[in-house]
């Protein structure tokens, strides 16, 4: 499965703007395995480390996290609030919520998973 379809699947029912979020292999910063954004113009995008490209697990652990930052984002911004980046309460709950929806355990929703 490639890295569009996959994230399409993951992404069904987070309440998200799947198809027009870009999910892309590209470097990260140093050690980080996934990075989700969000710009100003409301546009959001995941990007995956190439380094794990040929490990479905970690590829799929790291998407589903970076899933739950944008489902975060997205709530925030809906309510008017200051995005937090970090690994907050609502955070957690999103990030559970994509994990077990797409029938995983939630073990890389903790703090620094990625």
């Amino acid at each position: 499965m490639n890295l569009t379809t996959l994230f399409l699947t993951m992404c069904l029912n987070t309440g998200l703007p799947c198809e027009d979020i870009g999910a892309e292999f590209a470097e990260t910063p140093f050690g980080i395995m996934g990075v989700a954004q969000l710009y100003n113009t409301g546009k959001m995008n995941i990007k995956i480390s190439p380094i794990i490209k040929d490990s479905a697990y970690e590829v799929e652990e790291t998407l589903l996290h970076e899933i739950a930052h944008l489902m975060t984002y997205a709530k925030s911004m809906r309510e008017g609030r200051r995005i937090n980046n970090g690994h907050n309460h609502s955070f957690m709950v999103n990030c559970k919520k994509v994990s077990r929806a797409y029938g995983k355990h939630p073990k890389h929703c903790s703090k620094g998973a990625h």
